[in-house]
């Protein structure tokens, strides 16, 4: 599965196109079909991944973002870190079903909201990050 942008519906909009409940909104994610030569996005629902154990902290988070998980399956693991307007900020692939990280967002100029992805076997999970003032 390879994720080319995100979109956040907030609103009258996520209720009026997904019937979406309470304050968090619907992330919409958009991909690339690969056997195409042009740029052809498709709005994908996803069934959510599986996970032994999944730690992201902290949230909110000013500098760093640790991140670890080990997935239930096997399989290439791609992560994905996104601001609010779908800007891809990080993208990392792994082969391995335990991953553990901690990016560093210091430098980076961003939304206040991130969303991280972390996607196998065309299985999503979404994980909203506040960045800390």
């Amino acid at each position: 599965l390879k994720i080319d942008r995100a979109n956040v519906l907030k609103g009258a909009a996520a209720i009026e196109k997904y019937g979406a409940q309470g304050q968090q909104g619907v992330v919409e994610l958009f991909t690339r079909k690969e056997s195409s030569k042009t740029l052809d996005l498709e709005n994908i629902r996803i069934a959510k991944m599986d996970f032994e154990t999944f730690k992201v902290f902290p949230n909110p988070v000013k500098n760093t973002l640790n991140l670890s998980f080990i997935s239930k399956e096997e399989g290439a693991v791609e992560v994905h870190l996104f601001d609010e307007t779908g800007k891809q900020l990080i993208t990392k692939k792994i082969e391995s079903k335990a991953f553990n990280e901690v990016f560093d967002l210091s430098n980076m100029q961003t939304t206040q909201t991130l969303f991280l992805t972390v996607s196998q076997n065309e299985k999503v999970h979404t994980q909203k990050i506040v960045r800390a003032e």
